[in-house]
């Protein structure tokens, strides 16, 4: 791999962790009490790392590989898994 991609890599993951707060907080439905969500990816640090450096993915894109892309499907999976499964 020859770039690290690692604002990719963060988005990617934040984005999962994303639809496991979601998927936690909305199981009973849509209630007040689901502002909640707010907070919590207020205070998420793998979001406040994420969105810092959100303005570098599309330079990260432009310069994927192949193994950079089979890298970023893996993390994905795994990512699945552990969040969401």
């Amino acid at each position: 791999m020859e770039k690290e991609m690692i604002e990719t890599k963060e988005i990617v993951i934040a984005l999962i962790h994303l639809a496991k707060i979601l998927r936690d907080h909305l199981v009973d439905g849509v209630t007040i009490d689901d502002l909640k969500i707010l907070k919590d990816l207020v205070s998420d640090p793998v979001y406040r790392r994420a969105i810092a450096g959100i303005n570098q993915i599309p330079s990260e894109i432009k310069e994927m590989t192949v193994d950079d892309i089979l890298d970023l499907v893996k993390i994905i999976m795994d990512e699945i898994e552990k969040e969401l499964v």
